[in-house]
Protein backbone atom coordinates (compact mmCIF):
# COMPACT_ATOMS: atom_id res chain seq x y z
CA UNK A 1 0.00 0.00 0.00
CA UNK A 2 1.12 3.72 -0.97
CA UNK A 3 0.68 6.97 0.71
CA UNK A 4 -1.51 7.94 -2.48
CA UNK A 5 -3.96 4.61 -1.43
CA UNK A 6 -3.97 5.80 2.29
CA UNK A 7 -5.65 8.91 0.90
CA UNK A 8 -7.98 7.31 -1.59
CA UNK A 9 -9.31 4.82 1.19
CA UNK A 10 -11.94 5.87 3.43
CA UNK A 11 -11.17 6.60 7.02
CA UNK A 12 -12.18 8.31 9.83
CA UNK A 13 -9.10 9.59 10.22
CA UNK A 14 -7.88 12.45 9.03
CA UNK A 15 -5.47 12.37 5.66
CA UNK A 16 -3.14 15.07 7.49
CA UNK A 17 -2.38 12.75 10.56
CA UNK A 18 -1.80 9.57 8.63
CA UNK A 19 0.69 11.24 6.55
CA UNK A 20 1.83 12.97 10.01
CA UNK A 21 2.27 9.46 11.54
CA UNK A 22 4.06 7.91 8.61
CA UNK A 23 6.48 10.28 8.96
CA UNK A 24 6.97 10.17 12.28
CA UNK A 25 7.14 6.12 12.27
CA UNK A 26 9.40 6.33 9.57
CA UNK A 27 11.77 8.21 11.69
CA UNK A 28 12.00 5.82 14.27
CA UNK A 29 14.57 2.71 14.17
CA UNK A 30 12.00 0.09 15.36
CA UNK A 31 8.16 0.68 15.12
CA UNK A 32 5.85 -0.31 17.73
CA UNK A 33 2.35 0.58 16.71
CA UNK A 34 0.83 -0.50 20.25
CA UNK A 35 3.07 2.15 21.47
CA UNK A 36 2.74 4.67 19.38
CA UNK A 37 -1.12 4.39 19.70
CA UNK A 38 -1.12 4.44 23.10
CA UNK A 39 1.46 7.73 23.04
CA UNK A 40 -0.75 9.52 21.10
CA UNK A 41 -4.11 8.43 22.73
CA UNK A 42 -2.26 10.09 25.53
CA UNK A 43 -1.63 13.24 23.46
CA UNK A 44 -5.13 13.05 22.57
CA UNK A 45 -6.32 12.95 26.84
CA UNK A 46 -3.93 16.17 27.30
CA UNK A 47 -5.57 18.03 24.32
CA UNK A 48 -9.07 17.66 26.03
CA UNK A 49 -7.40 18.58 29.08
CA UNK A 50 -6.63 21.96 27.65
CA UNK A 51 -2.73 21.25 26.99
CA UNK A 52 -2.96 22.81 23.54
CA UNK A 53 0.94 21.91 22.52
CA UNK A 54 -0.46 18.55 22.46
CA UNK A 55 -2.76 19.30 19.36
CA UNK A 56 -2.72 16.38 16.41
CA UNK A 57 -2.43 17.59 13.06
CA UNK A 58 -5.15 17.19 10.86
CA UNK A 59 -7.89 17.63 13.53
CA UNK A 60 -9.01 21.58 14.76
CA UNK A 61 -10.26 20.03 18.29
CA UNK A 62 -9.34 16.99 19.98
CA UNK A 63 -11.34 14.06 18.43
CA UNK A 64 -14.28 12.34 20.78
CA UNK A 65 -13.47 8.76 21.90
CA UNK A 66 -16.01 6.00 20.26
CA UNK A 67 -17.55 3.06 21.65
CA UNK A 68 -14.49 1.52 22.14
CA UNK A 69 -12.58 4.19 24.20
CA UNK A 70 -10.82 6.09 21.62
CA UNK A 71 -11.34 8.02 18.79
CA UNK A 72 -13.28 6.23 15.60
CA UNK A 73 -10.45 5.29 13.00
CA UNK A 74 -7.57 4.73 16.19
CA UNK A 75 -7.82 0.79 15.66
CA UNK A 76 -4.68 -0.96 15.66
CA UNK A 77 -5.36 -2.32 12.45
CA UNK A 78 -5.27 1.09 11.38
CA UNK A 79 -2.09 1.68 13.36
CA UNK A 80 0.07 -1.57 11.78
CA UNK A 81 -0.86 -0.53 8.35
CA UNK A 82 0.88 2.85 8.66
CA UNK A 83 3.44 0.93 10.12
CA UNK A 84 3.46 -1.04 7.51
CA UNK A 85 3.41 1.90 5.45
CA UNK A 86 5.88 3.14 6.99
CA UNK A 87 8.51 0.58 6.52
CA UNK A 88 7.62 0.37 2.92
CA UNK A 89 8.61 3.99 2.33
CA UNK A 90 11.47 3.72 4.26
CA UNK A 91 13.10 0.54 2.54
CA UNK A 92 12.71 1.84 -0.81
CA UNK A 93 14.51 4.92 0.42
CA UNK A 94 16.63 2.81 1.29
CA UNK A 95 17.14 4.32 4.66
CA UNK A 96 15.76 0.85 6.23
CA UNK A 97 17.24 -2.35 5.95
CA UNK A 98 14.30 -5.00 4.94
Amino acid sequence: MHITDIATRKHSMPLATRVWLIGYMASLPYINPRRIRAGLLLRNEMWIEGYTSNTIPGYDSPPENGPSGAPIGWSMRTFRELAAEAICQETKSGLRKS
